[in-house]
């Protein structure tokens, strides 16, 4: 069975770093606390359903891949995959 990656690496992977963007812009420009991206970033936190409608509506996405990517990581996922347990 294939691990999924946490939703944060993606983030940062995928979208980030291709695009030059900083945690703090997108932070700003989606209007939440730069912690609460970066949370996610870390893979400290899941997506929620808010996040995941920010996300989407900043980066050009549904809603639904970042849900669905956060779904797959809590099903198949390993916990240590950035480096930190839980």
């Amino acid at each position: 069975m294939t691990s999924s990656p946490h939703p944060g690496l993606v983030l940062r992977r995928d979208f980030l770093v291709p695009r030059g963007l900083s945690q703090a812009d997108l932070a700003r420009s989606m209007d939440v606390p730069p912690q609460s991206l970066n949370a996610v970033v870390r893979g400290r936190r899941a997506v929620s359903v808010p996040m995941a409608r920010k996300l989407g509506q900043a980066l050009g996405t549904t809603p639904e891949y970042w849900l669905d990517l956060q779904r797959d990581h809590d099903l198949h996922g390993e916990p240590d995959e950035l480096g930190q347990a839980g």
